[in-house]
């Protein structure tokens, strides 16, 4: 087992969800868009909020995460609201490519990389999506440290928008940028996030060229 699974493993081990059973507030009101049936891949899922909360949208959601405790967490919260969650436990930096492509959807809400896995995968991004297919972020930047209310302390786990934007061009990929925005906003989810926070939020979709 990983570190970063054991690490993960302790911090979801209580009965309580570390971070709330609501959706994340930006994920919340971008896949407004999305219809019925859509297939979307949530990355760093933990305890299953976000991709329980998609599947009650009627989205056909696989769920990845390091964390085994937070997968049967999230399986118990799936059931108890009466959906389905394709639930994968497995570590990015063992690969990533068996995850597939044309996804109508990628999203990946506070799943903090480290910078050379940050870079591959969002190379990777753009091109796992499906003509239309949009990737969904938020993330802490470098300035959440001041704040300290959620996140990682490793300012090497933060990141600027023009970062990402870079990496997610790198692929060569045509998509067009419909939100990218440092933002302070409140963010209240569970015990884990509480509070004024400095996030970067994005929504980029893949166009059909």
């Amino acid at each position: 087992m990983s570190k970063t699974a054991e690490m993960w493993n302790e911090k979801y081990k209580a009965d309580e969800y570390y971070y709330g059973t609501k959706p994340n507030d930006f994920l919340r009101l971008t896949v407004q868009g999305l219809k019925p049936g859509a297939r979307v891949l949530s990355v760093g899922e933990g305890e299953g909020r976000n991709a329980v909360f998609l599947a009650k949208q009627g989205f056909k959601v696989t769920a990845v995460d390091a964390s085994s405790v937070g997968r049967d967490k999230a399986l118990l919260l799936a059931k108890s609201s009466g959906v389905e969650v394709d639930y994968r436990v497995m570590d990015l930096n063992d690969g990533f490519e068996s995850l597939g492509g044309d996804w109508d959807a990628i999203v990946s809400i506070w799943c903090h990389l480290p910078l050379t896995l940050r870079q591959e995968f969002y190379k990777w991004t753009p091109g796992a999506l499906r003509a239309g297919g949009v990737f969904i972020f938020e993330g802490y930047t470098p300035k959440q440290l001041e704040f300290g209310t959620g996140g990682p302390k490793d300012v090497a786990l933060l990141c600027e928008p023009q970062d990402v934007r870079r990496e997610l061009l790198a692929g060569q990929t045509a998509v067009e940028f419909e939100v990218l925005q440092a933002t302070e906003r409140e963010v209240q989810e569970g015990t884990g996030h509480s509070g004024p926070s400095a996030t970067l939020q994005i929504l980029m979709r893949r166009l059909a060229r």
